[in-house]
């Protein structure tokens, strides 16, 4: 098979493994005013400034005083401030 075609394939093979769902894709996918980007760019900022400076913990943040771990909640976004590191600090 070619890559096109295996694409092709998986896709197909994807949609029948999950047939109800693809008929209510455009019903229940996040639009851009229910998601919350200022807290996901908080978040993003926070890692970077951890990583960067000596914070007391790479999970700490300010947000939810008195405590102070609670950037761990958002932890599957580490990834993506280490992804987006190089852009931050090329625009300050």
């Amino acid at each position: 098979m070619k890559g096109s075609a295996r694409v092709a394939w998986y896709l197909l093979l994807s949609c029948y493994a999950l047939w109800p769902l693809p008929m209510h894709l455009s019903d229940h996918l996040l639009r851009a005013e229910e998601a919350d980007p200022y807290l996901v760019a908080h978040t993003l900022d926070r890692f970077l400034r951890n990583l960067a400076w000596e914070a007391p913990s790479l999970w700490y943040d300010e947000s939810f005083a008195p405590e102070s771990e609670t950037l761990a909640f958002a932890d599957p976004l580490v990834g993506l401030s280490l992804a987006a590191a190089p852009i931050r600090i090329a625009t300050g």
